[in-house]
C-alpha cells in the first residue's frame, strides 16, 4: 500500500508540472499568433488533457472492460464541469466569453444529447462511432478556421507583448509538448494506483470508472484549468473544460466505437449517470447566457452537486 501511495504522489507531482508548462506554452502560442485563448483551450489544451481518457479507454476496450471505458467518459464529463469548473471558479471567478453561447456551447449540448440517445439501445455501435467521429472532424475544421482573432485566412503573427518577448515560439511549443507528456504520465500513475486502492474495497468496475478513474483522468483538466485561472487565463480554463467534453464524446468514444462497440447497459447508467451528465451541462446555460462571470458561489454549488452525485454513485451504482 505504501508503494501505491508513493506512485500516486509521484503522479501528482508530474501532473502539477505538466499543467504549469502546458498552460504557459499554449497561452504563449495564443499571444504570439493572435489566436483567441478560448480556441486554444478548446483545441490544443483540450486535446492534451483528453489524452488520458483516450489512452485509458483504448486499454479498457482492448481488455474487454467496457464498463470502465463508458464510466470513464460519462464520469469525466460530469467531473469536468461540476468539479473542474467548480474548483477553478472557487479559486478565482471565471470570466465568460459570450461567443461560447452561439456555437461552442450548442455543440457540447448537442453532442451530449446525441451520446445519450445513441446509448439507449445498449451500445454505441460502428455507425454511431462513424457519425460521432465525422462530427468531430467538422468541429475541428471549424475551430481551425475561426481560431485567429478576426482573421479567417490563417494564423497571422502580431507584435510581441511583454509576455512573449522572453520566449520564442519554439520554446512555447516545447513547453506545451513537455507539459502534455507530463500530464498524461502523471494521470496514468494516479489512475493505476487509485484503481488498485479502490479494488481492495471490492468496488464495481462501473463505479470505479465513474468516480475514481473519471476523477483521475479529469485531473489534467483540473490541473490545467486551475493553473490557467491562477495565471488569469480564464478563457483557456473554460475552453479546456468544454473542449475536453466534446473531445471525450466525439473523438474518444467515436473513434474507438468504430472498431469495437462501446457497451452502455443497465438502468443505473441510463437513468442516473447519463441524466447527471446532461444536467450539469444544462446548468451551464443560464450562467453563459445571463452572467459575466462564473462566481465563487456558482463554483461551490457545482462542487456540492458533484459530491451528491458521488454519493448516489456509491449508493445505487
Amino acid at each position: 500500500m505504501l508503494v501505491t501511495l508513493a506512485i500516486f504522489a509521484l503522479g501528482l507531482v508530474l501532473l502539477t508540472l505538466g499543467a504549469k508548462w502546458l498552460v504557459e506554452g499554449s497561452s504563449g502560442i495564443a499571444l504570439h499568433f493572435g489566436i483567441r485563448p478560448i480556441i486554444v483551450g478548446m483545441t490544443v489544451v483540450a486535446f492534451g488533457t483528453s489524452m488520458p481518457e483516450f489512452v485509458f479507454n483504448l486499454a479498457a476496450t482492448l481488455q474487454g472492460s467496457n464498463d470502465l471505458g463508458l464510466g470513464n467518459i460519462v464520469g469525466s464529463n460530469i467531473a469536468n464541469i461540476a468539479l473542474v469548473l467548480g474548483v477553478s471558479a472557487i479559486i478565482n471567478p471565471i470570466k465568460i466569453d459570450k461567443s461560447l453561447i452561439k456555437v461552442e456551447y450548442p455543440i457540447i449540448l448537442a453532442t451530449s444529447v446525441l451520446f445519450y440517445l445513441m446509448s439507449i439501445d445498449g451500445q454505441i455501435g460502428q455507425l454511431d462511432g462513424i457519425i460521432l467521429f465525422a462530427i468531430f472532424i467538422g468541429f475541428l475544421v471549424y475551430m481551425i478556421k475561426t481560431g485567429s482573432n478576426g482573421n479567417m485566412e490563417g494564423l497571422v503573427e502580431i507584435p510581441e507583448t511583454e509576455s512573449t518577448k522572453s520566449k520564442s515560439s519554439a520554446k512555447n511549443i516545447g513547453f506545451a509538448i513537455l507539459g502534455l507528456l507530463l500530464l498524461i504520465g502523471g494521470a496514468r500513475l494516479m489512475v493505476d494506483s487509485a484503481v488498485e486502492i479502490a479494488r481492495t474495497f471490492h468496488v464495481s468496475e462501473l463505479v470505479i470508472g465513474l468516480t475514481i478513474i473519471a476523477i483521475g483522468t479529469s485531473l489534467p483538466e483540473l490541473a490545467a484549468s486551475v493553473m490557467s485561472t491562477l495565471k488569469k487565463e480564464a478563457d483557456i480554463s473554460l475552453g479546456n473544460v468544454l473542449g475536453s467534453n466534446i473531445f471525450n464524446i466525439l473523438l474518444v468514444i467515436g473513434l474507438l466505437s468504430i472498431f469495437i462497440p462501446t457497451q452502455a447497459e443497465g438502468d443505473t447508467t441510463l437513468f442516473l449517470h447519463f441524466p447527471a451528465m446532461l444536467l450539469v451541462t444544462l446548468l451551464l446555460l443560464p450562467l453563459l447566457w445571463l452572467k459575466e462571470y462564473i462566481s465563487r458561489l456558482d463554483g461551490v454549488l457545482f462542487v456540492i452537486l458533484y459530491v451528491i452525485y458521488l454519493f448516489l454513485c456509491y449508493k445505487f451504482g
